[in-house]
C-alpha cells in the first residue's frame, strides 16, 4: 500500500460465505475471516496492516441483502453476523470506523 493514502475502504467477504453459507463451512470461513470478536482472522489482518501504516480505515458492511430471492437471500443470518463481527473490529481501534450500508440500503430495496 502507498503511505500517502488518508483512508482506505475495506469491503468483502461475501463471495467466500456464499460458496458455503449453507454448509458447516460457513461458520469456518466466517472464523477463518473474522472472529467473533473481530480481532482475528484474515480481515483483521488486512485493517491493522493499513492501520500500521498510518491510514484510517472505513470497514463498510454488506447492504442487506433481499430476503425472498436472489443469490445471498439465504447468507442472510452469516451476513448479519459478518457485519456485527467487523463492528467489534472498528470499536476495537479508534482508526478504524464501520459504516452499515443497510442505513442507507433497506433490507428489500429492490437494489438489495
Amino acid at each position: 500500500m502507498a503511505s500517502n493514502w488518508d483512508w482506505v475502504i475495506a469491503y468483502g467477504g461475501g463471495n467466500d460465505l456464499a460458496l458455503g453459507f449453507q454448509t458447516p463451512n460457513a461458520r469456518r470461513v466466517l472464523d477463518e475471516l473474522i472472529s467473533s470478536n473481530g480481532s482475528q482472522g484474515a480481515m483483521p489482518a488486512v485493517v491493522n496492516k493499513v492501520v500500521a501504516q498510518g491510514a484510517q480505515v472505513i470497514v463498510l458492511g454488506y447492504y442487506p441483502v433481499r430476503d425472498l430471492c436472489g443469490p445471498f437471500a439465504p447468507c442472510i443470518a452469516v451476513l448479519d453476523e459478518l457485519a456485527a463481527r467487523q463492528a467489534r473490529l472498528a470499536a476495537s481501534n479508534h482508526d478504524v470506523t464501520f459504516v452499515d450500508s443497510g442505513l442507507v440500503i433497506r433490507r428489500g430495496n429492490a437494489l438489495a
